[in-house]
């Protein structure tokens, strides 16, 4: 610190603010930002025409500052395309204000996340898990409109990241679109309203944390944010099959209704597609007597148990029945029977014994449509839905959205919650956003797929279900093995950001099981062993590893000491003690089989001699090397794998793909600063993430990749996820890091600030905490070190101070000395300790605290 006279500094008392422009100060994150990548209206714009082919006037009133609207001429047999650019990835609903249309004319919107991979069919993308039938969002990356007349077209389903749109028009006649634009379905919290911030020297750094915090956002989804199969339209409710089969043959019912027994249901229903499909007595999405009602004048009951369908009835209409038109329908259930009425004539009479209470719902499913208006329920319960706004859907479960709040993996795709991602993403999202409900909800839906094995499932939809899934009795199911320790490490981090005690405890019971399971995995040598349908991993496009892999069980070694720690935390000290003596075990297993210590890196796996990027940083992130070794291992992932431009290669050998990996690196950069590796973290920081967010890379998309190609392009092509949470770990590295602040107990209760400087002259930023922010500002230069530290009151923590002048230096701390001649102060408020690297001082109170380093 410059200009300030240590004398002057010693007359201040412990907790005191100093009044010059290091103390503590509010800080304004908005004068902060590289950029506003964050949405600030619900409905985005284009921002740029990048090309027209063919008659379009006035193409650029379909920007954001456009009026009057752009008017497109098709002649017979000709093709008119228009390239729109949003500015940066997007995601949500498309919808096209269609001012006036003559003629008929048919609209193909197509999607891409870079300009590179845009066509008439997008950017060609698989489309979000559709193979597994469990994605969520739109099954092609465009969709294809007839228009005829005016009027607002909205799609159904989404689109979850695109930078560009390509608008291709054929027919013939003339169209005005007034407006185009996306409705932004993700989290939108504007940075300036971001819990926490980061800023320093470096800004390269300060655009990585910033997109990757918006990376984060983009993938994270409020509560019942995502469309679903249920919408209002023109003055009905309109269902909808899921396009994705994500909800399937689900019952979209009325959560309040749960404990009706005997009632009767009016309505007028409308078959728009194939059938109708009613619930009464429906006690979740999976369980209920449902009513088929086809376009043949089939009428059919069916018993959904556990979402087994069986038929109990059937009859035919006495008249025909015709795709839209309405039909006056009464439902009555009591005791044993129910019966349906079609326009006053009794049509229907079945066994409704299966259940004896439950409430009334719709089912469609992939393929079918229809619309209800007018439902009135009465006799013992009475409830009014005129279906003409959409706060009449407001205590319906909608298939196909998500009643948990969730971190997807991907913008684009898949669109799941899986667990690995979540292990970056979830605290990615705790130091920017400070919104724990992503995580605790993705928690939440993936414990509903715990086997009764123990095994928890690593992919899951955020659209199913929010109960517990029923016969799942297979010892294993997706995604792997290792996916299915993630959930552990997401319950401690969830615990250890928000200090959610009562959902820990929810959480601990799954916690057990699933550790259960990972200790029967283990071989006579104490080593985690995978098999064949479960050894799959982060690099899908790879080969699944089986048997002993080193990486498993690092992560596994990770997984027992979280729990142990969550255990410490809510009072299980047996079960603490127990996993801790299970990870020294494994931990000495992994060492004696799986170090090389001739060549000093951890090997792929117990008998393969190849270095692996995942191996090693999973084994010093998780703290297993020993301390002689550390060295060692960093030196040797430098030397054999940083070989490329753009990052890490994550395998020493020819055999896998050559792929830079943002998930690995991630921990790679986290390992390397926890081990006081800090030039050679900030270094892969900008190598791996830092090409994403140059504006002369021509893919960027001011979002973070899923992979990197060795020649600067995205890893997979076309498929590759442009905007994927499991690429932030930048994130918590420059929070937890660089910035330097960690939780040490749960909710931040105990806190450990220790800035890692490296080569920057300065940094300052915000971390949230359930009991308030922790604000922390240092600057440096020419052996000089300043350190304010603002944490919140009723907590306590401890400081790292960097010595970076050596063991001479002398250290002030609130005014006073703590260390100087290479010995810790006789006497004083606070009592520091040296490692060489770091002077620490502990148990320091909430408030103010001040540092400042001299040599």
């Amino acid at each position: 610190m410059r200009g300030v006279a240590l004398s002057a500094l010693m007359l201040l008392s412990p907790g005191t603010a100093l009044s010059n422009g290091l103390a503590h100060h509010t800080p304004n994150p908005a004068a902060l930002l590289p950029d506003n990548l964050v949405p600030e209206n619900p409905e985005v714009c284009p921002v740029k025409v990048v090309s027209v082919k063919g008659t379009v006037s006035d193409a650029d009133a379909l920007l954001c500052d456009g009026v009057m609207g752009a008017t497109i001429d098709v002649a017979p047999g000709s093709k008119v395309t228009v390239v729109l650019d949003y500015g940066r990835n997007v995601g949500g609903i498309p919808f096209f204000d269609v001012g006036a249309v003559t003629g008929s004319v048919d609209m193909k919107a197509a999607y891409a996340e870079t300009n590179r991979y845009l066509s008439e069919n997008g950017d060609g993308a698989a489309p979000p898990a559709q193979s597994l039938g469990t994605g969520e969002g739109d099954p092609r990356r465009y969709d294809v409109y007839t228009v005829t007349k005016p009027g607002l077209i909205t799609n159904y389903d989404n689109q979850g990241g695109e930078r560009y749109q390509q608008l291709t028009f054929t027919g013939s006649g003339s169209i005005t679109l007034n407006r185009v634009g996306i409705k932004y379905i993700a989290d939108r919290t504007q940075p300036v309203d971001y819990g926490g911030y980061f800023s320093s020297s470096d800004d390269v750094l300060n655009r990585i944390w910033y997109a990757g915090a918006y990376t984060a956002q983009l993938g994270s989804v409020p509560a019942r944010s995502m469309p679903g199969g249920f919408r209002i339209v023109s003055g009905a409710m309109e269902a909808r099959g899921a396009s994705n089969l994500t909800a399937g043959s689900d019952i979209g019912y009325y959560m309040p209704g749960k404990d009706w027994a005997d009632y009767t249901v009016t309505m007028q229903v409308k078959i728009v597609s194939a059938q109708a499909g009613w619930a009464v007595r429906a006690q979740d999405p999976r369980n209920g007597l449902v009513f088929l009602l086809d376009k043949s004048g089939q009428l059919r009951a069916l018993t959904a148990i556990d979402n087994a369908y069986k038929t109990i009835a059937s009859a035919t209409v006495p008249f025909p029945i015709v795709e839209g038109k309405w039909y006056d329908v009464t439902t009555t259930v009591r005791g044993k029977v129910a019966t349906v009425s079609i326009n006053g004539s009794l049509v229907l009479t079945a066994d409704a014994s299966a259940f004896s209470k439950g409430s009334i719902g719709f089912r469609e499913y992939s393929g079918e449509a229809a619309q209800f208006r007018k439902v009135v329920v009465s006799n013992g319960a009475k409830l009014n839905l005129p279906f003409d706004k959409a706060a009449d859907l407001a205590d319906f479960w909608i298939p196909g959205s998500n009643e948990r709040a969730a971190i997807l993996d991907g913008a684009k795709r898949d669109r799941l919650i899986w667990s690995g991602d979540i292990d970056i993403a979830g605290p990615s999202i705790a130091y920017s956003l400070g919104n724990n409900d992503y995580l605790k909800g993705s928690l939440q839906q993936m414990a509903t797929r715990q086997h009764t094995s123990g095994f928890i499932e690593g992919a899951v939809p955020a659209t199913y279900p929010t109960i517990p899934a029923k016969n799942l009795t297979s010892e294993t199911g997706p995604y792997s093995a290792t996916y299915s320790m993630y959930v552990v490490l997401g319950a401690y981090d969830h615990l250890l950001f928000s200090g959610d005690y009562d959902f820990a405890k929810t959480m601990w019971p799954i916690v057990q099981k699933q550790m259960a399971w990972n200790a029967t995995r283990l071989d006579q040598r104490g080593l985690f062993v995978t098999r064949r349908q479960d050894g799959a991993d982060w690099d899908f496009y790879d080969a699944e590893k089986v048997g002993a892999i080193t990486a498993y069980n690092a992560i596994y070694y990770r997984t027992l000491l979280s729990a142990a720690a969550m255990a410490d935390a809510l009072g299980e000290a047996a079960d603490a003690d127990d996993y801790r003596s299970q990870a020294d075990k494994l931990g000495q297993a992994i060492n004696r089989y799986m170090y090389n210590p001739q060549k000093g890196y951890y090997k792929i796996s117990d008998t393969v001699d190849i270095i692996a990027q995942d191996a090693n940083a999973a084994a010093l992130f998780a703290g297993l090397a020993p301390a002689e070794e550390v060295p060692r291992v960093l030196a040797s992932m430098k030397s054999l794998l940083w070989t490329t431009k753009y990052g890490p290669l994550p395998f020493g050998d020819r055999w896998w793909k050559p792929i830079v990996s943002t998930f690995i690196s991630g921990y790679e950069a986290q390992a390397r600063f926890a081990h006081d590796d800090t030039e050679n973290a900030e270094t892969l920081i900008r190598n791996v993430y830092g090409w994403m967010v140059n504006p002369d890379n021509p893919d960027m998309t001011s979002t973070l990749w899923e992979n990197v190609a060795v020649d600067g392009k995205p890893g997979l092509g076309s498929y590759t996820s442009l905007a994927h949470g499991w690429a932030t770990g930048a994130v918590s590295a420059l929070s937890g890091y660089v910035l330097g602040v960690r939780p040490l107990s749960p909710g931040f209760k105990t806190w450990l600030v220790q800035p890692h400087i490296g080569k920057l002259d300065r940094a300052e930023g915000r971390v949230p905490t359930p009991a308030g922010p922790i604000d922390v500002q240092w600057n440096q230069g020419d052996g000089q070190l300043s350190l304010t530290v603002e944490a919140p009151q009723g907590t306590k923590g401890r400081i790292g101070i960097p010595m970076i002048a050596g063991a001479d230096a002398t250290v002030l701390m609130d005014g006073r000395i703590i260390w100087q001649d290479g010995h810790a102060a006789e006497r004083g408020a606070y009592r520091a300790v040296s490692d060489g690297n770091f002077l620490y001082v502990s148990d320091l109170p909430g408030g103010t605290h001040m540092v400042v380093l001299s040599n």
